[in-house]
Order: C-alpha cells, then structure tokens, then sequence
C-alpha cells in the first residue's frame, strides 16, 4: 500500500498548486549526489523507478 502523500510524479502536485519553474531530481543522479552517494542514471522523463526520493525545486508566486 503506498505512502501517504506519496508520487512518482511530485512536480504534477507542485503545479496544481500554483508552482512554476520546477525542477525535479532524483537522489543518486549526477546532479544530486554531490559525490556523497553512488550515483546511477535513469531518465525520469521516460520511466520513474518506483520508491524513488525526488528532490523538488520551484517557485510560488504570493
């Protein structure tokens, strides 16, 4: 059963709620890892692998 709260897509709740410029990464990408984790490439565009942690960046205007 999953999570609470839970999305393989976080950018998708971000965006209903008014979010813009977002960003999502993945904890092991390149870009994340800043050499403390092995890192492992996947394209989240095409295919998310499931239990991925994302990292969520964007804005929300007041």
């Amino acid at each position: 059963m999953p999570l609470p709260y839970c999305s393989d897509y976080p950018e998708k709740i971000f965006s209903e709620v008014g979010w813009h410029d977002i960003f999502v990464d993945y904890v092991g990408s390149e870009t994340a890892s800043y050499g403390r984790i092995k890192t492992f490439k996947q394209d989240i565009k095409e295919k998310r692998h499931p239990m991925n942690s994302y990292f969520v960046i964007g804005r929300k205007d007041n």
